[in-house]
């Protein structure tokens, strides 16, 4: 037993010294200074910091604001700059428009990365959603959401909250279909 208790008291102090740990666990709202340089040209960039990374794709951070509400003790958050929510990683990818209530892409399950989580497509370039017209194809990034800890999301001011557990996370932001017709 007191070789487990020495163990497990060996790791924490690892991890707290360890300052690769502290950077995974993101970096301050910074108004997209390097390196986190890279945008998308849309509202998305109100609420992430990015960088491209080997042959194109996004390594960053989506941030978060916690509001004043809790559900069960939980913290309630919505996009904001305040911290960082997930860690973010992201190919590049172009889907077609099915939706717009709920926006739905269609991604051809060939530009799926093996590695799971990938549920979020968003595009590139200056339009809203409210400029996107069904059944045009766009080019974006497939993203990956890995959350830091446990919230509730609120995507829309009155929409309803979502629970985010630390991980991979495949409920708060998934808005594909995949091989549609």
């Amino acid at each position: 037993m007191r070789r487990f208790i020495i163990a497990v008291f060996t790791a924490l102090v690892l991890v707290v010294a360890d300052p690769g740990v502290s950077r995974a666990q993101g970096t301050p709202w910074n108004d997209h200074a390097l390196p986190y340089s890279f945008l998308f040209g849309n509202e998305i960039d109100t609420h992430q910091q990015s960088q491209m990374v080997g042959k194109g794709d996004l390594q960053g951070f989506f941030y978060i604001h916690f509001t004043n509400e809790t559900i069960d003790r939980i913290p309630v958050a919505v996009h904001g700059q305040d911290t960082v929510g997930w860690l973010l990683i992201g190919t590049p990818i172009n889907a077609t428009l099915l939706s717009t209530n709920p926006i739905t892409w269609c991604v051809d399950p060939g530009q799926i990365p093996k590695s799971p989580g990938f549920t979020h497509f968003h595009w590139v370039g200056p339009q809203t959603e409210a400029d996107l017209a069904v059944g045009e194809t766009y080019e974006g990034f497939l993203l990956k959401l890995t959350a830091r800890t446990i919230f509730y999301f609120r995507h829309e001011e009155n929409g309803n909250p979502v629970l985010v557990n630390p991980g991979i996370d495949y409920a708060s932001h998934q808005n594909i279909k995949v091989g549609c017709p």
